[in-house]
């Protein structure tokens, strides 16, 4: 379990200079991570797999409640512009939107909910685990809270890994970024150096 935190503000800059969001400036940082791991550990990778969510909510939509995709992505591992990278998110996003299949796995996700866990387990492990990492990237609070007194000053997403090799998420906590590694040792044998990686891929991005 490892973290990295980094302002918010740097994010939303990065993100208005290359007319783009948040989460494709930090998926394209994530990336040119992995770039820098596996080329330390010796390894030449052209694409890895992974996955994160797209939501498809529209204006038209109700508040509350989810509307998402979950997507596997050939990471363009092997970029090494980092804008070139963003822009390679941002067409698969548009894409997987577009995609007409997705109109029926929305309508399809209120069955699933309603099977017995052992039946949706196997179904969904077989799809994580062709997946070397999950993303995630959830907005947080926007401003200062309190617990019993006290500032919560940090909100630490630790997620599950689902089958994959690692789960990264994010959350923004009043102009904080707080971002989570959930890796395993299997797949990650040197999770140090993975996230000074991971911090010189963002770096990258935000600068």
């Amino acid at each position: 379990f490892d973290t990295i935190e980094l302002p918010l503000d740097a994010f939303k800059a990065a993100a208005k200079a290359v007319e783009g969001s948040i989460n494709d400036c930090f998926l394209s940082g994530l990336i040119g991570g992995f770039r820098r791991y596996h080329e330390e550990m010796g390894v030449a990778v052209k694409e890895m797999p992974i996955g994160f969510p797209i939501s498809l909510r529209t204006g038209d939509d109700p508040m509350g409640g989810n509307k998402f995709a979950g997507s596997q992505y050939a990471s363009p591992v092997a970029e090494k512009d980092p804008v070139e990278r963003i822009r390679h998110i941002q067409r698969f996003v548009r894409e997987t939107r577009a995609e007409p299949a997705l109109d029926v796995m929305i309508r399809l996700t209120p069955v699933l909910s309603r099977l017995p866990m052992s039946a949706v387990t196997p179904l969904m492990s077989g799809f994580t685990a062709a997946q070397d990492a999950q993303i995630s990237n959830i907005p947080g609070i926007p401003h200062a809270v309190y617990l019993a007194g006290a500032e919560v000053t940090h909100y630490w997403p630790f997620a599950p890994a689902p089958g994959c090799g690692m789960m990264i998420a994010m959350l923004s906590h009043n102009g904080r970024c707080c971002i989570c590694i959930n890796s395993d040792s299997a797949a990650v044998t040197e999770p140090e150096l993975l996230v000074a990686c991971l911090r010189e891929g963002l770096d990258e991005v935000l600068a």
